[in-house]
């Protein structure tokens, strides 16, 4: 994965943009992150069309939110 690029995105929330080929991931925390709960992640399979979305928990757990194709 390449640097993000950060973007603020609202008045509590910082977004980190990562890209690698066709895949690109967006990362959504708070900006007292890393001491913040979860964080919610978004990646896109920009050729096969594929949306997945979840929260990673802080001690490393990870949910699906939703996923198409």
């Amino acid at each position: 994965m390449d640097c993000p690029g950060l973007d603020p995105k609202g008045a509590y929330t910082v977004v980190g943009v990562y890209t690698s080929g066709p895949w690109v991931g967006a990362v959504e925390f708070a900006p007292a992150a890393p001491l913040i709960d979860s964080y919610h992640m978004t990646a896109d399979h920009l050729q096969e069309e594929i949306r997945w979305e979840g929260e990673i928990m802080l001690q490393g757990d990870i949910t699906e939110t939703s996923f198409s194709k």
